[in-house]
């Protein structure tokens, strides 16, 4: 799970929780990159 925020007077952070049964994620890094803009856009 990931947590995206903008806290007043910030820049963007990201924080990257590992799931809970030790698995590695894989995921395309186009939809990631994708998911980051589109959260960063809905907290301006």
């Amino acid at each position: 799970m990931a947590e995206v925020s903008r806290e007043p007077g910030q820049s963007f952070r990201i924080e990257i929780y590992p799931p809970v049964e030790g698995k590695k994620w894989a995921l395309e890094l186009k939809d990631f990159l994708s998911l980051l803009n589109q959260s960063m856009e809905s907290l301006k």
